[in-house]
């Protein structure tokens, strides 16, 4: 795998790709409002929605060995449990 040096700090269109990847699920987590928690309980839905903020207005602050934490130890949960809802909605229809 990458390591953190690698993704931020070798690579600036990687570093920026990374960047936009967390803003567009702020902003798909700040469109899905309260439907977010229901389907995905547990999950840190005002911390999902506040980085997109974070990243547009305070670029300078970026502590980029918080996005690779976020990204080693939290997408994947996020991810698996996005994906059982989606199903679940899915099976629904």
């Amino acid at each position: 795998g990458l390591t953190l040096e690698q993704c931020f700090f070798g690579d600036t269109m990687r570093r920026d790709a990374i960047e936009r990847a967390f803003q567009r699920i702020s902003e798909a987590a700040s469109k899905l409002g309260e439907l977010g928690p229901q389907l995905v309980p547990n999950q840190p839905w005002g911390d999902i929605r506040g980085i997109g903020n974070f990243l547009r207005h305070d670029y300078d602050g970026i502590i980029h060995g918080l996005l690779w934490k976020t990204i080693q130890t939290d997408f994947g949960p996020l991810r698996a449990a996005c994906t059982v809802a989606i199903a679940s909605l899915s099976e629904e229809d």
